[in-house]
């Protein structure tokens, strides 16, 4: 979706008839299905944070890696959701890549990534940050399944 669509269709909106406020929102709701399978399609967990570390979006793999629920998870703080994650610590950092083991809902090694994200500026591309953003991206991949008697990783990159 090009940059400003939704500032052109609003301002629009009382010059155009409802059929084509419809195709409109239709085509938005289309590009939203389709970013939407592009995320669950990945392999990777991710997980968009606001400022207070509230969950505003996960894709599936999330869901599968953390064993979570997304309609329980949304809008609530990731802290709450991910044990032994410390928000305040990540918040204020930059890029922060970290091992991680997890034990619920199985056994596994993570490498745990997180980014602050800049909105996009107008006519320009979102941007990373190297701290003191609202939202932050999580990645998460799989290293390893964990075995009932494997070490525990106290790996901090």
């Amino acid at each position: 979706m090009k940059a400003g669509f939704v500032e052109k269709l609003i301002g629009r909106l009382g010059k155009i008839g409802p059929e084509e406020v419809q195709n409109y929102f239709l085509r938005l709701a289309q590009e939203k299905g389709f970013l939407e399978t592009v995320f669950n399609s990945i392999q990777e967990g991710i997980i968009v944070t606001d400022s207070k570390g509230r969950i505003t979006y996960l894709n599936d793999a999330a869901c599968q890696l953390f064993g979570l629920e997304a309609e329980d998870s949304l809008g609530k703080r990731l802290d709450e959701r991910v044990r032994g994650l410390d928000w305040n610590a990540l918040s204020r950092e930059g890029a922060v890549s970290r091992d991680m083991e997890i034990f619920y809902p199985t056994n596994r090694f993570i490498n745990f990534y997180s980014v602050p994200l800049v909105p996009p500026v107008r006519g320009r591309r979102p941007q990373l940050q190297a701290n003191g953003s609202d939202t932050r991206l999580f990645c998460a991949t799989l290293l390893k399944v964990g075995a009932p008697n494997s070490k525990r990783s106290n790996r901090n990159d």
